[in-house]
């Protein structure tokens, strides 16, 4: 009987824990894991408990299901985007015009498969995708982190081929005042990768928030990179209280740039 009810106890722990993750409170969840003991000396079961509690916390086991879910339940008929693509193309007459049809269908791709990391119609069309320019080349790299959304163990190599370069030594003269809408984009869709579960992985949230954070200091002579970054910094960051970061947006939002101070 007091086996059953410490089972019944710890499960009851793991719930809570779940809960305590769920309210979005980084702050607190996180003040929570690093009180929490790590191990109990003598009981191997509690000391599996407790880091079972950790991995919920911090440790992105949320996300990890709500990926899993997400990816094998997906019943998204790929035929719909297939007409909408024939159909824009038939019927679109005119630059204006096409570059809006272009991105509206690409925003609609984005939410058919949302969370569930199925790109193939992008990469199949991957030459009708690069149709995309200025703003909606921005929107449309971003859309990728709408697809990958909490897909964390993969996001940096997925976003590769579109994030800036850092310049070496971290110049920040180096930064192009030009273009920078895939790159910028690509800043953001990061940060919707990592921010859009309250469950992800807390070490590789930080981990991409410091590298946002980089990216925000150097590119304050591009206002499209430093858009992205603004964006995908209040995504990572999202709950943290973090006064440093809050700093380092009011800098960019003192800058007098709309496009810049608009996603500060």
């Amino acid at each position: 009987e007091g086996d059953e009810d410490a089972s019944t106890v710890s499960l009851l722990g793991l719930q809570l824990c779940f809960d305590l993750m769920d309210s979005g409170d980084q702050a607190f969840v996180s003040a929570v894991a690093q009180e929490m003991p790590k191990t109990q000396e003598g009981s191997d079961i509690v000391s599996k408990r407790l880091e079972q509690a950790q991995r919920i916390l911090v440790g992105g086991f949320s996300a990890e299901l709500a990926l899993s879910f997400l990816h094998k339940q997906s019943h998204a008929d790929r035929l719909i985007l297939e007409n909408l693509k024939r159909s824009l193309e038939e019927r679109s007459s005119g630059s204006s015009r096409n570059s809006v049809l272009h991105g509206a269908a690409v925003v609609t791709h984005a939410y058919l498969y949302a969370g569930t990391t199925n790109d193939s119609f992008l990469r199949d069309y991957l030459d009708w995708m690069k149709k995309a320019s200025n703003w909606a080349k921005f929107s449309a790299t971003a859309s990728l982190g709408v697809v990958h959304a909490a897909h964390i163990g993969e996001a940096m190599h997925l976003l590769q081929p579109y994030l800036p370069k850092t310049p070496e030594g971290a110049d920040a003269s180096a930064v192009s005042p030009t273009g920078g809408y895939a790159e910028g984009g690509s800043l953001y869709a990061l940060g919707l990768i990592h921010g859009s579960n309250v469950g992800s992985s807390a070490v590789k949230r930080q981990e991409t928030t410091e590298y946002l954070r980089n990216h925000l200091r150097i590119s304050h002579a591009n206002e499209v990179i430093s858009h992205g970054a603004s964006l995908g910094v209040g995504l990572t960051a999202m709950g943290t209280a973090d006064l440093a970061i809050v700093q380092e947006l009011k800098q960019v939002l003192d800058t007098d740039s709309a496009v810049a101070g608009g996603a500060a």
